[in-house]
């Protein structure tokens, strides 16, 4: 899909793209408070170039606004937006947060149930010997 930046894109098309959900659910957890392009860059994790085509195109559809602040460019979520992403959510629940932290635990996890079964193999692989009094 080619962006043409004076058409309105479909936002049904708009919405099946990769990123767009995600995007729509960092600017709704926002409500309509603007979100710096440099938050949603981190937080999916995506190159400037990538989000810049993905937030046109998302704009293209009337999902969201952008205003600049100086070189800054925020996002916000419109009306159309919305109810664009509550109608996503209500057909499909929302999969499960997975962020550094929950592979950090799931890591450390594992490794301490390593850990513990090291040490019970060591402990039954040890005979206990009473003193001889």
């Amino acid at each position: 899909m080619s962006i043409a930046t004076s058409a309105v894109s479909d936002a049904g098309k708009v919405l099946s793209r990769q990123h767009v959900i995600n995007i729509l659910r960092i600017l709704g957890k926002a409500g309509h408070a603007p979100v710096e392009k440099a938050a949603i860059a981190q937080e999916l994790g995506l190159g400037p170039e990538n989000l810049s085509r993905v937030l046109h195109m998302m704009g293209n559809a009337r999902l969201l606004e952008r205003t600049t602040y100086g070189k800054k460019a925020f996002f916000a979520i419109t009306r159309d937006g919305s109810s664009a992403l509550a109608k996503h959510e209500a057909a499909s629940p929302p999969p499960p947060v997975e962020n550094r932290f929950t592979k950090v635990n799931q890591e450390l996890a594992e490794t301490s149930f390593g850990l513990l079964r090291i040490a019970w193999r060591t402990c039954n692989s040890v005979r206990m010997v009473r003193p001889v009094r």
